[in-house]
């Protein structure tokens, strides 16, 4: 190792002392011993100048984060620079993996960023979640699209002399000056590597004095847009790049649409289908109606049954609609008739004779926070309810063993129904024309794959629990007189989206190993 210093840590200071000082106690754990420490005192009326073993700069008013980083980038020694945020820590072992990963590397790479996790702080039982990277990435450079995927709090490195010959930071992005500055250097030729062996944690918490900086989704699609817009020859030669910016702007643009969802309209349409089951239909709507997260509206789509339902004491609430098919048109139809007149960004599908956990809502609504609202459709914990008269007997649905990990998430969304608590994005359903009327049977397997094969994103909530009724009655979705219809449905979903199997064996084995219990009476 030579005598210069390997890494400068610049650490992004802003009122908040007690997470400072764990900040800077995380970096003196490490046991590597070539690293410098420097605060920037961003506008912050406390004085981070704790020792003389600290570089210390302070700003009188506050300067957004390519200030910060540019003001520790002047006054670095280090061969290299990390920029941490001062709710951050590292994890033991951080400087040495970075060192191995720049110096062992024979790529030889110029910037990185490292694991990441979210830690909210102030819970009872806090529980830190890590950051996983979700689809596929296609083709392209595989380090250069997740480059311009990252954000600020991810450890984000850079070789010093290289960051300074790109000219630092663009101080006119507030929001994501990382992303800008990620495509100058994958211009100059500079090389991106991910060191995943360790972690950087972001201590979210609460902040009375927020910052003037605040996550403005507005300027943050604008700054995006520039960005595309000033780069246009290096995104004209590198699609798949530009198509990653791109998504985050479609991503920020749902967030826009879901923030002004929540103040002004339903963010979920609950959408129940029923037929001739009145009393079973009332346990489902009272499952409803229960939710603890009120920005909701329920739709019941009535498909044609005998007798007009009655729903007198339902007419107090204002938000439960009711919709009586002229004539019995099936599962399907009935839910698209729900879906075309729901006005929530969000369907959720309920049956009627299954019913919803109070805090369904909520923790969905959580769940797609967490990813970022970055998630199309999703599914829940499902718990089998059985009444034997004398006892109520409940079995959580586990999953085979060959669905063990998170990368079986798309065989996964081919072996659920649409009564696992499934919840899909309205313009995301409205694309795809809803379900297929012509699939009597497996309709749901049908609409899914045609999720997947599209490239929409799944996501499935552990936490979140929806309770599927078992009685003596048919249910909706199970028939046995129909198995030799649901093969021969299955089948014609592996021919009809014949070219995305070819690309997913995993997917294709998945629902040939549903055709083959079918025949062998397991269904």
């Amino acid at each position: 190792m030579s005598d210069n210093i390997f890494l400068s840590i610049i650490i992004n200071a802003f009122s908040c002392p007690e997470l400072i000082s764990r900040a800077i106690h995380s970096i003196r754990k490490q046991e590597f011993p070539s690293y410098e420490i420097i605060v920037i005192s961003n506008g912050s009326k406390y004085d981070y100048a704790l020792d003389k073993n600290i570089k210390y700069f302070a700003s009188e008013k506050e300067i957004n984060f390519a200030q910060v980083v540019n003001a520790g980038v002047e006054l670095a020694a280090g061969d290299y620079v990390t920029i941490l945020h001062g709710n951050c820590i590292i994890e033991d072992g951080f400087i040495a993996s970075l060192y191995d990963a720049y110096h062992h590397n024979e790529n030889r790479p110029d910037f990185s960023w490292s694991g990441f996790v979210y830690h909210e702080m102030g819970l009872k039982q806090p529980e830190p979640k890590a950051h996983i990277w979700s689809g596929l990435w296609g083709e392209g450079d595989y380090f250069s699209l997740k480059s311009l995927s990252i954000g600020k709090y991810f450890g984000l490195t850079y070789r010093r002399d290289a960051l300074k010959s790109i000219g630092n930071f663009d101080p006119r992005y507030n929001l994501y000056p990382e992303v800008e500055v990620a495509i100058r250097m994958l211009s100059s030729g500079f090389k991106p590597v991910e060191v995943s062996n360790t972690r950087v944690i972001y201590n979210y918490e609460e902040n009375p004095e927020q910052s003037a900086f605040t996550h403005d989704i507005g300027i943050g699609i604008t700054e995006l847009k520039d960005i595309l817009e000033k780069h246009e020859n290096y995104f004209s030669n590198n699609v798949h790049e530009k198509s990653v910016v791109s998504r985050r702007i479609d991503h920020l643009h749902l967030k826009e649409k879901i923030s002004d969802v929540e103040k002004s309209k339903p963010l979920f349409s609950i959408v129940i289908p029923t037929y001739n089951r009145q009393d079973m239909l009332y346990r489902a709507l009272d499952s409803a109606i229960a939710q603890s997260y009120k920005n909701f509206e329920v739709i019941v789509v009535d498909d044609g049954s005998s007798k007009r339902y009655d729903m007198s004491d339902y007419k107090q609430y204002s938000h439960v609609t009711y919709i009586k098919n002229d004539v019995n048109v099936g599962q399907a139809a009935s839910r698209n008739v729900g879906a075309r007149n729901a006005n929530g960004a969000y369907i959720v599908f309920l049956d009627d004779d299954d019913e919803l956990d109070s805090d369904f809502l909520a923790k969905t609504l959580n769940a797609y926070k967490q990813k970022n609202f970055e998630v199309d459709f999703s599914w829940s914990k499902v718990t089998f309810v059985r009444d034997e008269g004398d006892r109520i007997i409940r079995r959580v649905h586990e999953w085979p063993d060959y669905f063990i990990g998170d990368n079986q998430i798309n065989e996964k969304a081919l072996t659920i129904g649409l009564g696992f608590g499934v919840t899909v994005r309205k313009d995301v359903f409205n694309d795809l024309n809803g379900l297929d009327g012509e699939f009597k049977v497996v309709e749901d397997t049908e609409f899914f794959a045609r999720l997947l094969a599209k490239g929409y994103r799944p996501m499935e909530i552990s936490d979140a629990n929806i309770n599927v009724h078992d009685h003596t009655n048919v249910r909706l979705t199970k028939n046995d007189s129909l198995r030799e219809r649901k093969m021969f449905e299955c089948q014609l979903i592996l021919d009809k989206y014949q070219q995305f199997f070819e690309k997913d064996f995993q997917c294709q084995s998945s629902l040939r190993w549903q055709i083959d219990r079918i025949r062998l009476g397991i269904d």
